[in-house]
């Protein structure tokens, strides 16, 4: 396989500027009650003798039809979420969905303190969790007994407490103490906290089938060197217990890199190679025939006009190519940040190349992102480098 070279060179960055001087995230109920079977009534003659009645059949345990609800390997359902936390004066408000498929969950949250709101979405298969992050998929860590649907199967029992009214439906209140865990997918914090007490209450047809649940938690937590108080309500409403529900895991992998040389994060295709820039050579990503490379340099109020007249002149130095001609040259961000996004082609030890590369200005630095390939672009190309600037952090 081709390898487009070792190393780009982070030199020419810096010559680039210099040149200039100074710049550089039910089923319905069956029905209240089971209609008890009317007693077969004694028919007698004179000469003949009584009826044996038939024997009432006992009520449904609808604790333990629950329980084998949540046992079912194939237990589907999509679950929505709606909670409110405290801890000490700070107060959290939580929406969300959980979709289940048996052992495979996906969860989307947003969690809203004061103006700001915040999204989480993790997938849960395989006995591994993932966690999006800036629009790809990365691993999190094994899964764990604290996802919902572990936690509610880990219950041992739960009392009937009768049927009554809720939402206008007859149903059966459940409620128990003995909850192993606060599901993962609330996000309770898992250090600091102490004194954990919760009491969870359901909402269930005769046949056993979740409708709506409701989990209360209190707790003590560290925060800032003092113990303040927590509380947890959170509301779990069931629909399509049962229906097709599917959850993918995902397949397409991406892993971080933080480049405390260059201060950036960027990620990369778990399959890639990431190394190190040293000395005068960039940060530098691998992908078989497909090569990534990631810097930065010094500037003094350079503009990114000036920038780019400056990037067309050297791109060659920049990237070590020949014969480089640059054919398109846009508008663009990074992390934010207006950019300059540009394509170009040169060859490389007589083979054309085709290259990709966004630059932007963000205080005493100019940073640049170059993609290189010996396709010429196309749809995928040019989508998987932007995957790959849509993960870029400023450090």
């Amino acid at each position: 396989m081709r390898s487009l070279r070792t190393a780009a060179m982070i030199v020419a960055l810096s010559v680039v500027i210099a040149a200039c001087g100074t710049t550089g995230p039910t089923t319905g109920p069956n029905g209240p009650a089971v209609t008890p079977a009317t007693s077969q009534e004694a028919v007698a003659s004179a000469a003949a003798p009584s009826a044996t009645p038939s024997p009432t059949p006992e009520p449904a345990d609808v604790a333990a039809l629950t329980a084998a609800t949540f046992a079912n390997p194939d237990f589907a359902a999509r679950v929505g979420i709606a909670g409110t936390t405290k801890v000490g004066s700070a107060t959290t408000k939580t929406t969300g969905s959980v979709d289940i498929d048996g052992r495979t969950s996906h969860l989307v949250r947003r969690d809203k303190v004061g103006k700001t709101t915040t999204t989480t979405e993790t997938i849960t298969g395989n006995g591994t969790r993932y966690l999006k992050v800036k629009g790809v998929w990365t691993k999190l860590g094994p899964s764990d007994d604290t996802e919902l649907v572990a936690v509610l199967r880990g219950i041992s029992s739960m009392t009937d407490l009768g049927v009554e009214d809720k939402g206008g439906v007859q149903l059966h209140h459940l409620q128990t103490t003995t909850v192993p865990a606060v599901p993962k997918e609330l996000a309770l914090a898992s250090k600091g906290v102490t004194e954990l007490t919760s009491t969870l209450d359901a909402w269930v047809t005769e046949a056993g089938v979740p409708v709506t649940m409701t989990l209360a938690s209190t707790w003590k937590q560290q925060v800032a060197k003092k113990t303040v108080s927590g509380a947890k309500t959170a509301d779990f409403d069931f629909t399509e217990v049962g229906g097709d529900i599917t959850v993918t895991v995902p397949t397409d992998i991406w892993k971080f890199f933080t480049s405390s040389r260059y201060q950036y994060r960027m990620g990369y295709p778990e399959t890639w190679t990431a190394k190190a820039g040293k000395g005068r050579y960039a940060d530098s990503f691998y992908g078989g025939e497909e090569y990534v490379y990631a810097s930065r340099a010094r500037q003094t109020n350079t503009t990114l006009s000036f920038l780019t007249q400056r990037i067309v002149r050297n791109l060659g130095s920049i990237t070590g190519y020949k014969n480089i001609k640059v054919t398109s040259n846009r508008k663009a961000r990074l992390d934010g940040v207006p950019a300059r996004r540009i394509e170009f082609r040169g060859t490389s030890s007589g083979e054309k190349v085709y290259g990709q590369a966004i630059y932007a200005i963000k205080g005493a630095f100019w940073y640049f992102v170059g993609f290189d390939a010996y396709t010429k672009q196309n749809k995928e190309s040019r989508a998987l480098f932007t995957t790959f600037i849509g993960t870029y952090d400023f450090k």
